[in-house]
């Protein structure tokens, strides 16, 4: 009989029900290496919300899922969608239910827009805080 060879790579989100200190564990490791459009984006955002009232974080767990920012104060997530979510719509769009049936609005851009647009992107996300 011949065996299967099992794929050995996890896929993170899928392979298991993780418990809240796997997935604090995990938004850490995410924190440190924010991909360049998230990068661009927590800057600009750190400079700008200064003086405001709203203090995004990046890559917390919320509702069981790690946005790649939340302002917990205003209920607004933020996602930076890169090339892989053009092949998982369905998944992100359960995801933002989930989330948007938590109480949060969800943003979502792509990062072409967090690159080139980033003035455009930032000022969208702080007046939908205010």
């Amino acid at each position: 009989m011949k065996r299967r060879r099992l794929n050995r790579k996890k896929n993170w989100a899928k392979s298991r029900t993780y418990s809240l200190e796997e997935k604090e564990r995990y938004a850490a490791r995410l924190r440190k290496n924010l991909t360049q459009a998230e990068q661009v984006v927590w800057d600009s955002l750190k400079l700008r919300q200064e003086g405001l009232k709203v203090n995004f974080q990046p890559q917390r767990v919320v509702a069981g899922y790690i946005p790649d920012f939340v302002c917990m104060r205003s209920m607004v997530i933020v996602e930076i969608d890169g090339s892989v979510h053009k092949y998982q719509k369905k998944r992100d769009a359960m995801r933002q239910r989930h989330l948007e049936w938590a109480g949060y609005r969800v943003l979502r851009f792509t990062n072409s827009q967090a690159l080139g647009q980033t003035y455009w992107v930032v000022t969208r996300i702080l007046s939908e805080c205010g």
